[in-house]
């Protein structure tokens, strides 16, 4: 309830007003508040979607004043922080050049959150991992990203290569569960019978670089975020045995009230990592 009066600039006792009024005007309860975290009763679900689809119709409407191909207002965005870090200054560039009328409003966050946004309405698109299937969500295949399990040298001593064995007792830092990095990460060790010690779980791979940097544990990372520390030797990286499986990346949006601004914007995203994307990583997305 506070950030749904926060997303509309008004206070939540008076959010909290206009829902009751409603529901005296229904008949019914649209919300359910036995718990903290209040949820949609069966008529709120109904209301909310015949809602989504006056909005997205007006929408629509104003579409209609927006040049072919223009893009312009507030588009809200979330993205990973593997794509915030290597794509996204392109994008916010691409989009100030060519579409001075659209202004990007960004979340930085693991895919989990992402998804959870986009589902509550906080997000127009938004860059992740997947896709975690849903009836309310378009995705679009973006790239694959190489990961590797690296470690500070203090941490590996003489080791080159990663089995589920050899790391079985070191740390591991990754996302928490149940992200497709942890997961992926599980299966590696369990199809081996083998249980890591430790989980270190953070929602930012960035804070787990700089965990596995000062030896903290083992990580496994895009290498688009790990060139630095490889450079520099604060990081090795392991070739793995069994190999680790390239992790997709989608852009997503919701298909029952993304207007056509979104859309262009979604062709803009794509462009850009094409852009972006070195030759063999084109030649990996075109077999996928």
């Amino acid at each position: 309830m506070r950030a749904a009066a926060a997303q509309l600039s008004i206070t939540q006792p008076a959010l909290s007003l206009r829902i009751r009024e409603l529901e005296a005007a229904l008949g019914e309860r649209l919300l359910n508040r036995d718990s903290y975290r209040a949820t949609l009763t069966t008529l709120g679900v109904e209301v909310a979607q015949r809602a989504e689809r006056m909005l997205d119709l007006a929408e629509r409407i104003a579409d209609r004043d927006i040049p072919e191909g223009d893009i312009r207002g507030l588009i809200r965005m979330g993205a990973t922080d593997t794509f915030a870090a290597h794509y996204l200054p392109s994008l916010l560039v691409d989009i100030e050049t060519h579409y001075p009328l659209a202004q990007v409003e960004l979340v930085v966050e693991f895919s989990v959150n992402l998804y959870a946004k986009l589902l509550r309405g906080e997000l127009d698109v938004a860059v992740l991992s997947g896709p975690t299937l849903s009836p309310l969500l378009d995705y679009e295949h973006l790239l694959e990203l190489p990961h590797f399990w690296v470690g500070s040298p203090k941490r590996l001593g003489t080791m080159k290569v990663a089995t589920p064995q050899s790391l079985a007792g070191m740390p591991v830092v990754t996302h928490p569960s149940p992200s497709l990095l942890y997961e992926t990460i599980h299966a590696w060790f369990a199809a081996a019978g083998v249980t890591p010690a430790r989980f270190n779980t953070c929602t930012s791979l960035f804070i787990s670089k700089a965990l596995a940097v000062e030896g903290v544990g083992v990580s496994l990372l895009p290498v688009e975020i790990i060139g630095p520390e490889l450079a520099s030797g604060s990081l090795r990286l392991l070739k793995a045995r069994p190999a680790m499986r390239d992790l997709p990346l989608f852009v997503a949006y919701r298909r029952d009230i993304a207007p056509a601004n979104v859309r262009r914007f979604v062709t803009r995203i794509k462009a850009c990592v094409d852009a972006l994307l070195p030759s063999a990583a084109k030649r990996r997305r075109s077999r996928t």
